[in-house]
């Protein structure tokens, strides 16, 4: 069984920047204390937040589902 946490890459440009046109540069990263019971779920999530920060924020976004483990079997390495 798996989980899915999700992670925000935000890409930044010069401080002096207008109407930039890249390159852009990964500024911060952040995943949010969520944890997910599907892929579908996670990406559903990470595109309405995107779609909202967008609304002010036009920097980059991108995201990244990643599956883990949900459990770890009895005598698991640590």
């Amino acid at each position: 069984m798996v989980k899915w946490i999700l992670i925000f890459m935000i890409y930044t440009a010069p401080d002096d920047a207008i109407d930039w046109d890249g390159p852009w540069e990964l500024g911060f990263h952040f995943v949010p204390d969520a944890r997910f019971d599907t892929a579908e779920e996670c990406r559903l999530t990470a595109e309405a937040h995107i779609k909202k920060t967008q609304e002010s924020m036009k920097a980059p976004q991108r995201f990244q589902c990643v599956a883990v483990d949900a459990v770890l079997p009895k005598g698991a390495e640590r």
